[in-house]
């Protein structure tokens, strides 16, 4: 099964997707958090807005190939040369290493008939998928953790069969208002669980309803009442 929906996601899209609608959340800072519903289906998407290099790496790229220019056209080869060449070389290589172990997007897929399909994009391009069937999924559950001096909210899944909990989104954290719509709707559609913003927004409807009902009923009976008086002449 895992080795179907992550070979056929776009299967998965024009199967599911065909009423999609596409809701941006409120934005994170450094990032963009997108949701998308679908006929039992929605897909939380967190993508990183940050930028890959900062002017310092954009000046030592400048230096590195200007003191390799020298050296091919103008044969410059002295020690102070070499050593910032090589010191440049160095600091290019480890910012290469971390651009390409730098995740670009990060997405959850709920699907109510399968379970949830995790998938990390990298910015080299590199995907990694990771499946969690249905019937192993025990709850869904926000939790806090103490990192540094600061406390951040994430939400995990508890899985059979597994020690440690899943997290949803491993290498982001969103603030808690952005953590618990995308909580209840990942429960909405696993659990069949109806959100709260729709229950309350049901229950206003009703009341709202409740409400222009009596007011037609009141209307109406003093209507009767006026007219089933007897006219009084003078």
């Amino acid at each position: 099964m895992l080795r179907s929906l992550v070979g056929s996601e776009m299967c998965i899209r024009d199967r599911w997707w065909d009423s999609r609608l596409t809701v941006p959340l409120s934005p994170m800072r450094g990032c963009n958090i997108q949701e998308v519903r679908g006929a039992d289906l929605r897909e939380y998407k967190i993508t990183s807005t940050q930028s890959l290099g900062t002017r310092a790496d954009a000046a030592v790229l400048l230096l590195t190939c200007l003191l390799v220019l020298g050296k091919l056209l103008c044969g410059l080869d002295s020690t102070s040369s070499n050593v910032c060449l090589a010191l440049a070389t160095v600091y290019l290589v480890k910012w290469a290493m971390k651009c390409s172990s730098f995740v670009r997007e990060e997405s959850v897929v709920v699907i109510q008939d399968f379970g949830i399909q995790k998938k990390v994009t990298f910015a080299s391009g590199r995907k990694e998928y990771k499946f969690l069937a249905k019937p192993s999924i025990q709850e869904c559950i926000v939790n806090e953790a103490i990192v540094g001096f600061s406390v951040v909210f994430y939400v995990a899944f508890m899985v059979a069969d597994q020690a440690d909990m899943e997290l949803a989104f491993e290498h982001f954290t969103p603030p808690l208002k952005e953590l618990l719509p995308i909580f209840h709707g990942i429960r909405s559609v696993l659990f069949s669980e109806e959100p709260p913003m729709d229950r309350e927004r049901r229950d206003t409807q009703s009341l709202e309803a409740v409400n222009k009902c009596m007011r037609q009923s009141t209307s109406g009976r003093a209507l009767s009442t006026l007219c089933r008086q007897p006219n009084v002449e003078p």
